[in-house]
Parts: C-alpha cells; sequence; structure tokens
C-alpha cells in the first residue's frame, strides 16, 4: 500500500518531526551529517538528476526523521528546509533540462519549470542567510548555467537557443 506524503505549511515534502519533550536527542548527528552534506555540495553544482539528486534526497528525509531538541529545533528546521529547497531546486531544473530534449516540448513548460527551480534556489539562498555561520567553512551549491535549449522562438520567429531568448 503506497501513503500519499502531503506537504505542510512551508511546502516541505518532509518538514523535521516535532520535537520529543524528553531525549535523547540527535542534535549533535544532525549537525555532523548536515555539514557532511553541505561539505559535498559546497561551491558544486546542484545534483538534478540520477544518484547525486536521489542521495540528496534521501539525506534530506533522513536527517527530517531524527529527535531534535526543543532549543535545537528552530535552526534545524531551516536546515532542513534548505536542504529540501536545494534538492527541489535541482529536481525541477532536471525537469526543464529533460524537457528540451524532447522536440514536441514547448519553450512554455521548460521556462516554467525553470522558474520554478529559480524559485526554490531562491527561497534556500533566503534561508542560507540564516544558517551560514553554522557552516562557516561551506558555500552554497549553484544551479547550473541557465542556458538551456528550447523549442521555441523568439519574436522575431528565430529558434532560441536559451530559455531567455538568443544569447
Amino acid at each position: 500500500m503506497i501513503i500519499p506524503v502531503m506537504a505542510n505549511d512551508d511546502g516541505l515534502t518532509y518538514p523535521l518531526k516535532p520535537s520529543p519533550s524528553i531525549g535523547p536527542y540527535d542534535d549533535q548527528k544532525f549537525l555532523n551529517n548536515s555539514t557532511a552534506i553541505l561539505t559535498k555540495l559546497s561551491g558544486k553544482i546542484i545534483p538534478i538528476e540520477g544518484p547525486d539528486l536521489l542521495n540528496l534526497k534521501s539525506e534530506q528525509i533522513q536527517l527530517s526523521r531524527l529527535n531534535i531538541s526543543p532549543d535545537f529545533y528552530p535552526e534545524a528546521t531551516k536546515i532542513n528546509a534548505y536542504l529540501f529547497k536545494i534538492s527541489q531546486a535541482g529536481e525541477t531544473y532536471g525537469t526543464s533540462k529533460r524537457l528540451t530534449e524532447h522536440p514536441d516540448t514547448l519553450g512554455s513548460p521548460v521556462y516554467d519549470q525553470y522558474t520554478k527551480a529559480r524559485s526554490y534556489y531562491s527561497d534556500a539562498m533566503e534561508i542560507w542567510t540564516d544558517i551560514k555561520d553554522l557552516f562557516p567553512n561551506t558555500k552554497p551549491p549553484v544551479l547550473p548555467d541557465p542556458k538551456l535549449p528550447i523549442h521555441r522562438s523568439n519574436e522575431n520567429g528565430i529558434p532560441s537557443d536559451s530559455i531567455f531568448g538568443n544569447k
């Protein structure tokens, strides 16, 4: 039987579980594991498909299931949201890229998915400003180059070579 997973009010599919009133707590494990994830991603391109994206999503889900103390819960919530938004940015960008591989895909779905990916990434960067001091030796990952071939024409009927038009 498949149980559907619903997003919470913040749009996170896997939010942190509520903080238990008594320990033991996994705060140090959460911080160590999130540091390892962010170190792997530091300054690199966000994974958009394959095992690297699946690992990122899996690691975020595992972190969301840990017992976090009430004192660390606000920071852990932001870290969890950051990792979720980064993985969503990568996954949505990957969808945009895959849409460009089909000759019958119109430009609008590609652009819509890319815009959605940029929105996830923007949300993640807002969260990063709140958590970056917890990870002093890391940089946020980046989205791939936005120049995607798409199957549409610009206003002059000339085939476009990026989602922003000819560049």
